[in-house]
């Protein structure tokens, strides 16, 4: 009777064992995901600024070349914006002639099966970026609004980089100065919004600014902990000066990056699978390998130019355990 008894117990175990076995074999994998949704994609740093007063503002010209455009007269009033002139460079326009060639090389190459479709991604990524920078220094817009009291470049049809187009009487009571790292400058450029933060009694207060000058040379700083530092002066023109006082010290936020309507997810969800980025998606309840086509690298993140679509659910670590194409996957509970 025992040994009856004992053998049951037996049985049952092995097939609990079995039992349990099978159903981990089969269970789906517990995985962590995000939906990506369109959002404003950014990569900033921030640097200490300085309030200083300010009654003039010159405006440059980031290039040289002919003047094909000018919209403006010496004395009239301009709102920040507003047209001054635009500029030919014809060194920027043969760099991207350059750029669109060697694009079409590559897509030949790619048709025929030599290279892989990431190269072609790249000079395609290339020509989009050279012709956004084209557009946006061959055209100078008032950084600010005021009294345009002197035009510089009225009785000439060229404009020299770095040399001041015109001046503008800003209206406004100050400036903000700042000091960027050199290695920080490919995010500085005329023209461009910046954020300005202001620490108050209640809460942190951010005014728009707009970037309106910067030196073409670096000096020495030294850190608030004594280390020399090489850093190049960027002048702001705050949007509101109304709670910015002369003497106050706002922190500065700077953007490399600054694009809305992008999808992005992070930077642990993106694997590489014969030299083409993937990502898993979830769909119908199982893993799918998706290939994306990345764009900028954010601190945590990339932005995904093409691949995904609004709503995608998305396996936020391509590194887990089990996970391959088509197992069945689970959010935790």
């Amino acid at each position: 009777m025992k040994k009856t008894v004992k053998r049951v117990l037996l049985a049952i175990v092995a097939a609990a064992v079995v039992a349990g076995g099978i159903y981990y074999k089969t269970m789906p994998l517990v995985v962590e995901t995000t939906v990506v949704n369109p959002k404003t994609a950014e990569l900033t740093f921030t640097e200490q600024g300085l309030v200083l007063a300010l009654r003039q503002v010159e405006v440059y010209s980031t290039v040289s070349g002919e003047i094909t455009r000018l919209d403006v007269v010496e004395g009239q009033h301009v709102n920040q914006g507003d047209l001054i002139c635009v500029v030919d460079d014809r060194q920027d326009q043969a760099d991207l002639d350059r750029a669109k060639e060697k694009e079409g090389k590559l897509e030949v190459l790619y048709k025929e099966g030599y290279i892989p479709e990431q190269d072609l991604f790249d000079a395609q990524n290339a020509v989009d970026d050279i012709e956004r920078v084209l557009k946006e220094k061959k055209i100078i817009r008032a950084p600010v609004s005021g009294q345009l009291i002197l035009l510089n470049i009225k009785d000439t049809n060229v404009v020299n980089a770095q040399t001041p187009v015109a001046v503008i009487t800003a209206g406004r009571d100050c400036v903000v100065e700042s000091y960027v790292y050199v290695k920080d400058m490919g995010a500085i450029d005329l023209g461009k919004k910046v954020v300005l933060v202001l620490q108050t009694p209640n809460a942190a207060k951010e005014i728009p600014g707009t970037i309106i000058d910067f030196d073409n040379f670096a000096t020495d700083q030294i850190s608030v902990l004594g280390v020399e530092e090489r850093k190049v002066k960027v002048t702001i023109a705050p949007d509101d000066s109304g709670d910015l006082k002369d003497g106050y010290d706002p922190d500065v936020r700077f953007s490399y990056y600054r694009e809305p309507n992008k999808l992005a997810v992070p930077k642990t969800a993106v694997f590489k699978d014969n030299d083409s980025d993937m990502v898993f998606v979830v769909r119908n309840g199982k893993a799918q390998k998706v290939r994306v086509r990345k764009g900028m690298e954010l601190r945590t993140e990339f932005v995904i130019d093409a691949g995904l679509s609004q709503g995608d659910t998305v396996i936020t670590d391509s590194n887990v355990k089990g996970l391959k194409d088509g197992v069945r996957c689970q959010a935790p509970f």
